[in-house]
């Protein structure tokens, strides 16, 4: 039998600790990075939340996208935009 995956109230996941929502995170980018959600090198970060935190969920593509720009810009110290592509963030990554 599986294990049933531990979610709150409006059905979100939840964690035993930080260390396990963190590799939780990660592994669930990863999934989204490696091509099987139709993201490629040409796809842009814009194009990465529409798939990590769609509208339909009552998310703002537009607006985490220009948030996470505006962070890699300055972690990078590169202009990121939304339009900015997978493929030049791996580049500069």
């Amino acid at each position: 039998m599986a294990t049933e995956i531990p979610v709150d109230d409006a059905n979100y996941r939840v964690f035993d600790s930080l260390a396990q929502g963190w590799i939780a995170l990660l592994n669930d980018i990863s999934a989204k990075l490696d091509g099987s959600h139709g993201l490629t090198d040409n796809s842009t970060l814009r194009n990465f939340f529409d798939i990590y935190a769609p509208s339909n969920d009552d998310n703002d593509p537009n607006k985490y996208a220009r948030q996470v720009a505006i962070w890699l810009s300055r972690d990078l110290g590169s202009t990121i935009a939304p339009e900015t592509t997978l493929g030049q963030l791996k580049q500069l990554g």
